[in-house]
């Protein structure tokens, strides 16, 4: 392939993966709301790093890529849950 053509590959994935990152957000602030003090805010970031973390350490052949990628994507909700709450 050529760069073009990677890069829009590239392109939309990443449109898609934003696009999955905001609906996460939305769906957590819309049961939750906003942390209620930067404390709060890190637990529940360092809780979705942790449940992602559980994930990378199991033998390849083992994982679960579809929610490996699951728990990514609220490890990047969470991140902006924290700054969307505390900054």
């Amino acid at each position: 392939m050529d760069n073009g053509n990677n890069l829009y590959i590239e392109n939309t994935k990443l449109f898609y993966t934003i696009d999955d990152i905001k609906a996460e957000y939305l769906r957590a602030h819309d049961m939750f709301g906003h942390a209620a003090s930067v404390h709060e805010a890190y637990a529940i970031l360092l809780e979705e790093v942790d449940e992602l973390w559980d994930h990378v350490k199991m033998k390849q052949k083992e994982r679960n890529i579809d929610e490996m990628r699951k728990e990514a994507v609220q490890v990047a909700a969470m991140a902006i849950k924290f700054i969307m709450s505390c900054c």
